[in-house]
């Protein structure tokens, strides 16, 4: 599966480039037409026929960048699921990692997970302090 997900990274980063340096897209754009949609073709055809300053380009670069969307829709076929899908599952466990250090694990009702009780500091009360 790893494997898998590099191959598309790889293929949307060449996709990336094709568009951005080699037509001269703005990179915004592409990342908003792009993004959600990496099995499509519809947005390159969009794109072709909208009479954008790369447009012209894109025409030139079509068959590179239809061989590049083949090879997105082989592995979405091949992995049986969407690439958006795949790509917010992913995302969903960076965040788990990115966050586990620095916070400890709780369960449904905000107490510590069973695993970190044994870890847990215990704090006493202080005293309250009069000001008299």
């Amino acid at each position: 599966m790893r494997s898998l997900v590099d191959e598309i990274r790889r293929t949307s980063a060449r996709s990336t480039n094709i568009c951005v340096e080699k037509a001269q897209m703005p990179r915004q754009h592409f990342i908003k037409i792009f993004a959600g949609t990496e099995g499509s073709r519809r947005w390159l055809a969009n794109d072709i026929g909208a009479a954008q300053p790369w447009s012209e380009a894109l025409r030139r670069l079509e068959p590179s960048i239809l061989e590049l969307l083949g090879k997105i829709q082989a592995v979405q076929q091949k992995i049986g699921i969407q690439i958006r899908d795949l790509k917010g599952d992913q995302q969903a466990d960076v965040d788990r990692r990115s966050e586990g250090a620095p916070r400890q694990a709780r369960d449904d009702r905000g107490q510590p997970a069973a695993g970190d009780l044994d870890r847990q500091e215990v704090h006493q009360p202080r005293a309250a302090v009069s000001s008299t």
